[in-house]
């Protein structure tokens, strides 16, 4: 008697779950970074909370050639500092130890972001503010300072991996569902147990 609504019950959760999981890979998307410095090259990863529009992460590799007699530079940035809109366009700031990654998107929202170009000295629509000189490039910022390469081209296309946490969100559901049909289970049989033992009596 037992297995129908249970069946139901794991149906229902598997839909909730899915649902859930499906909003959140929605709302949180991995894009893939590929970017020409000058000199050097930015490939990665980058992470948009298209919701509520907001850079929430990346890991990314830097690699850029440097004076002769100076090694050349390949920097792992992880650590996001700052992100937001600057009064022209959207920026994220990334850090690795001395050397800054700042990377510079066209565009004044990020909500329902989908994938674009990003701010280079061949690409400057969206990267300058009206009426002013000031302009935004994707910049590649080390040597404390010193050097910077600004990107020639780059964009952000949608990677199609989901968030590891997508896979976690389904997973404790799955065991919660599994949990709860355990339990009734174990109910029931204490139930027929006991009914059984009425009745004997």
């Amino acid at each position: 008697m037992w297995l129908i609504p249970d069946l139901r019950l794991f149906s229902l959760a598997l839909v909730i779950c899915g649902a859930s999981a499906s909003v959140y890979a929605d709302s949180i998307t991995n894009f893939n970074l590929s970017a020409a410095l000058e000199p050097g090259t930015a490939q990665g990863t980058i992470t948009i909370d298209t919701t509520n529009g907001q850079v929430t992460g990346g890991n990314f590799t830097v690699n850029a050639p440097t004076p002769p007699g100076l090694a050349a530079v390949m920097d792992v940035f992880t650590t996001l500092r700052d992100a937001g809109y600057n009064g022209a366009n959207q920026i994220a700031d990334f850090v690795s130890g001395t050397d800054r990654f700042e990377l510079s998107l066209p565009l004044v929202s990020l909500v329902g972001y989908s994938g674009s170009s990003v701010c280079s000295t061949t690409e400057r629509t969206g990267c300058t503010i009206a009426n002013s000189p000031s302009y935004y490039p994707t910049l590649f910022i080390y040597f404390g300072g010193e050097l910077a390469d600004a990107a020639v081209s780059g964009s952000l296309t949608p990677s199609s991996a989901p968030e590891p946490s997508t896979y976690l969100l389904l997973a404790t559901g799955l065991v919660g569902v599994i949990g709860a049909a355990r339990k009734r289970l174990t109910t029931e049989s204490l139930r027929s147990r006991l009914s059984h033992r009425m009745l004997d009596g």
